[in-house]
């Protein structure tokens, strides 16, 4: 049975979790969702394939359904090995990220909270409070959103325990017992105990899934080392040597996913490193500084006022805290000053000379957002105000000048704030509200009372401590020169009778509301209906029932800045309104609704439909993805490096959508098309589509065809809209056709005239329209003037397969298995930089044929083709009989020899076999993978099994267990010794 006195040790952990639930009330006790930025668009999609995954007892390796094919295991921001994740595999993806940020809210608190308490020395409230400024302070909180981070972020205070208990000695042990201990009970136990708990946690914050934080953490832990040997004045050898095991031991703890992720980040776009530029963006600007660092009050999404990036505030209150915390005459709290300071140093990035200089360093070129190192300052700084709460809790002061620096830093961050709107990145910031300099000024006012009080306390007992020992008043008092001889002066009167509350229970509860409020702005309370991703649109449900039964299935590839209203915006709008939701609610809902509708970023992932595109700003996609993709882009455009096609095509000088060349749709196996109607033109009501849809076979280029499932129409007149010189209309190939309307302008265009011309069209029964150059017509549309009726064409082979608030496009000739047969028409390159350069230039060279296969290969010629009769091809059958995200098999029978391509992801670990022997897998065409096929009947295996799988599992594994034994083994060593 658990004593009182022990389970009391307990009640400030619970206070942390009911605190949790507080801070994040909406998220713990409604529906409402999280459905906005990386949450909507990049988590809950793979969260889904992950749970998915898991609930079918399998790890998730690979998935089909972005960047035409990806690792999804190597990617660590899907956190597959971390534990917490596997609880919430049952829920869905919104679901499991609200329980997620529930616990781990609770638990960056009890981090917090043993690490104020045992590094930091704080009493017990002291500690809570410290505790509650890092856990719901602005920072921590507002990476909400990036809930990997978020995860990561948690782990930071218990791993810097685990490093200061090991320089420090057993937290078990009191400091006037450490001298018998160490005589009755050999230190070896307890060191191995903290080892194996410091390199535990390491790999639970990697497993979590952002490496950078786990690079930010590593700085921390270097300057408590530093900090420590300084204060010890001695090199502690053994404490060292501790910390170098524990690095090693969770190397090997998290070797599952640290070796697929490095195998990844050397295939990654990002694999060279970034440059000073990259590695610079998103730095925490001055301009934004006291945006950042003070609070914000408006209503939960009124405004974008910061990106959350940016946001590492503690409230005004915890900001005088802190500053007292570094008055203090403790010797310790030089390390949470350096710790804080080095964090703010760092997060200026781009606007801090040094860090400019270090950013191509190894480590800090491998990522961007500098910003993000204020997770030091907000660690530091909680630190500092929960030593600053102690020394008003013990009578203690801090010297006048230091208040009247505090207020005139307070004033500087005030007036900063009207230059937020100066950001030089561009970034969205706006300028404080009557409502937040009002909070400001509050909480200003709250800090000079609470100062006025104790100065008054010190005072008070400056005065006893003189009469005691005989000595005269203060000269504070009766001059009037100390704080509260100012504060009178201006008519102020403060009483501090012993019926009030003391400053430190005031300067306690003023800090923890200060930041509730401020809370209310933060992404966490900024949500929404939970259809916004439980509800499909109509673009996904008739996208699924196209690819309903067939095997392999085509892609898809969405162009759309998503700038259009949904057609039934008012019906949503209404109905969100009798929900009760915000109007910040209702447009994340709708914002959500249209990325729906488009199937944007990472979304196919989570409804089966497999993209040619996809999102990260990790280490995907490999840098083949990126090569192939630039001969998507237009002319002149970078190669993309973290996907995002539809934004980078969705431009204004191709009607909003600059639809790449056929050939590179059909090598991408793209059967469908996404565009939304922001460009497409209306005149006189008519309608034309301009979405420019490229011609995939050169005899029918200038042909337009009405759609199949198109109803047929008895036009009489054809209206035609081009682009360039109006005397030179299109002129049209086949019928009698006369130019009935001379030309008109009827829009513009990336500041380009757009003109419609009209003819008389005298076959009413042909809806076809040949033109003898199309290179400047921009869409066609038939007219039934007497009815004012109208038909809409394409170019050839295009179908419209939907048309709501996007269009839909099915390709013509749909990428699927290539069959190459003739040898004259296979090359190798080197499987290099080099030989992917070659690659892309030999596809883009026009006298090379369109069926040329080329290798990458530094391995022997794949063997030779041989010929086949041309009559025989017909014969040659591929029956598909199982096709997996990760495992694909197929019976073929030919007549010859075959060099099959599969416009598949080509990537390290996918393995082949035929009829039971080994073949190997090419990498062609850039980035896709090609097999060789004897003739014959074959039956062939194409499968993703990395060999590093097993063995990774198997050893980090029994780490594991290693690991769990040893803190069982410390655990009992210590209860036996009477000091657990």
């Amino acid at each position: 049975m658990i004593s009182i006195p022990r389970a009391r040790r307990f009640l400030p952990l619970i206070l942390l979790i009911v605190l949790a639930l507080v801070f994040f009330y909406r998220l713990a006790f409604t529906d409402l969702i999280l459905a906005r930025g990386d949450t909507f668009t990049y988590f809950y999609p793979y969260w889904t394939a992950r749970n998915a995954a898991f609930m079918e007892g399998r790890l998730p390796l690979w998935t089909p359904d972005l960047f035409m094919g990806a690792p999804l295991l190597a990617n660590p921001q899907i956190g597959t090995f971390y534990p917490p994740n596997w609880i919430v595999a049952p829920l869905s993806a919104p679901d499991g990220v609200r329980v997620s940020i529930l616990m781990h809210a609770a638990w960056a608190g009890i981090g917090a909270y043993v690490l104020a308490r045992r590094a930091a020395k704080l009493s017990v409230i002291a500690a809570l409070l410290a505790s509650v400024i890092y856990a719901f302070g602005g920072h921590v909180t507002a990476h909400a959103e990036q809930v990997n981070q978020y995860q990561g972020l948690s782990w930071l205070p218990f791993i810097l325990f685990c490093v200061h208990t090991i320089f420090r000695g057993n937290p078990a042990v009191r400091p006037h017992e450490q001298a018998n201990h160490a005589k009755r009970v050999s230190l070896v136990a307890p060191t191995i105990t903290w080892v194996f708990a410091l390199s535990a946690t390491i790999a639970l914050q990697f497993f979590s899934g952002h490496t950078q934080t786990v690079f930010i953490t590593a700085t921390a832990a270097a300057i408590l080392t530093l900090i420590t040997l300084i204060q010890q004045r001695r090199i502690a050898v053994r404490s060292i040597l501790a910390l170098i095991a524990a690095a090693v031991i969770a190397l090997v703890l998290a070797l599952p996913q640290l070796i697929p992720t490095l195998e990844l980040s050397q295939l990654s776009s990002r694999g060279g490193g970034m440059t000073a530029n990259e590695a610079t963006a998103f730095s925490f600007s001055p301009f934004i500084a006291g945006r950042g660092l003070l609070p914000n009050y408006e209503s939960a999404g009124v405004s974008e006022y910061l990106s959350t990036e940016y946001i590492a505030h503690i409230g005004v209150i915890g900001l005088a805290l802190a500053w007292i915390g570094m008055f203090t005459p403790i010797k310790h709290r030089w390390l949470w000053i350096v710790l804080a300071g080095v964090g703010l140093f760092f997060a200026f990035g781009l606007y801090n000379p040094v860090y400019t200089l270090i950013a191509g360093l190894p480590g800090f070129n491998l990522f961007r957002v500098p910003a993000r190192w204020l997770a030091l300052f907000a660690l530091g700084a909680a630190m500092l105000a929960g030593m600053g709460l102690d020394h008003v809790r013990t009578g203690g002061s801090i010297p006048r000048a230091a208040w009247i620096i505090f207020f005139a830093g307070l004033i500087a961050l005030v007036t900063s704030t009207l230059l937020a709107d100066r950001q030089p990145d561009g970034t969205p910031t706006s300028t404080p509200t009557l409502i937040t300099a009002i909070g400001w000024g509050i909480a200003a006012f709250i800090v000079l009372v609470i100062a006025i009080l104790i100065d008054r306390k010190a005072s008070a007992k400056s005065i006893d401590s003189s009469v005691t020992t005989g000595e005269s008043n203060s000269p504070s008092l009766n001059s009037g020169r100390g704080l509260g001889g100012e504060v009178s002066f201006i008519g102020m009167r403060v009483k501090n009778g012993r019926n009030r509350l003391p400053p430190y229970i005031l300067f306690t509860i003023a800090a923890v509301l200060e930041l509730f409020l401020a809370s209310h702005t933060l992404p966490h309370n900024d949500l929404t209906a939970p259809e916004a991703w439980s509800a499909e649109r109509f673009t996904i449900s008739q996208l699924q029932a196209y690819q309903e039964g067939q095997e392999p299935t085509g892609r898809v590839l969405s162009i759309s800045n998503t700038v259009f209203d949904p057609g039934d915006v008012a019906a949503l709008t209404a109905r969100y309104q009798s929900m009760g939701l915000s109007p910040a609610a209702i447009r994340n809902a709708l914002v959500a609704i249209k990325l729906k509708e488009v199937v944007a970023g990472n979304l196919g992932l989570a409804w089966g439909i497999p993209s040619i595109d996809g999102y990260d700003g990790g280490i995907l996609p490999t840098r083949w993805y990126s090569a192939f993709t630039s001969l998507m882009l237009p002319e002149g455009a970078p190669p993309t490096t973290d996907g995002r096609l539809r934004e980078l095509l969705a431009r204004e000088e191709c009607f909003g959508a600059c639809v790449p060349d056929a050939r590179w749709l059909n090598l991408a196996g793209v059967q469908y098309v996404i565009t939304d109607k922001v460009y497409h033109l209306w005149h006189d009501g008519v309608a034309f589509d301009t979405t420019p849809l490229p011609v995939h076979s050169p005899p029918y280029e200038g042909q337009y065809v009405a759609p199949e499932n198109a109803d047929r129409l008895q036009a009489n007149a054809v209206d035609v809209l081009f682009m360039g010189d109006p005397e030179q209309a299109p002129v049209i190939s086949r019928g009698e056709a006369e130019i009935l309307e001379p030309p008109i302008e009827i829009a513009r265009v990336a500041n380009q005239p757009v003109w419609r011309v009209r003819y008389t069209w005298l076959d009413p029964n042909v809806n076809a329209v040949f033109f003898e150059n199309a290179e400047n017509v921009a869409a066609v549309t038939l007219v039934d003037t007497r009815t004012g009726a109208f038909l809409q064409l394409l170019p050839y082979g295009w179908q419209r397969v939907l048309s709501s608030d996007i269009n839909v496009y099915e390709s013509p000739s749909a990428g699927g298995v290539g069959l190459y047969m003739d040898t004259e028409n296979v090359i190798t390159v080197p499987d290099n930089e080099q030989g992917t350069q070659t690659a892309l230039d030999m596809l883009r060279n026009p006298t090379i044929p369109l069926n040329t296969l080329i290798f990458a290969t530094d391995a022997p010629y794949p063997p030779d083709v041989g010929e086949v009769d041309p009559l025989l091809v017909n014969n040659i059958s591929i029956t598909v009989v199982e096709d997996q995200a990760d495992y694909m098999r197929f019976m073929i029978a030919s007549p010859g020899n075959l060099l099959l391509f599969f416009p598949d992801a080509y990537y390290p670990g996918w393995i082949a076999t035929i009829d039971g022997q080994p073949m190997p897998v090419y990498r062609a065409q850039v980035m896709f993978r090609a097999l060789y096929i004897p003739r014959g009947y074959s039956d062939v295996i194409l499968q993703y099994r990395p060999a590093w799988l097993i063995p990774t599992l198997v050893i980090g594994g029994a780490g594991w267990l290693m690991v769990a034994l040893g803190i069982a083994f410390g655990a009992v060593r210590q209860k036996t010794t009477g000091q657990g």
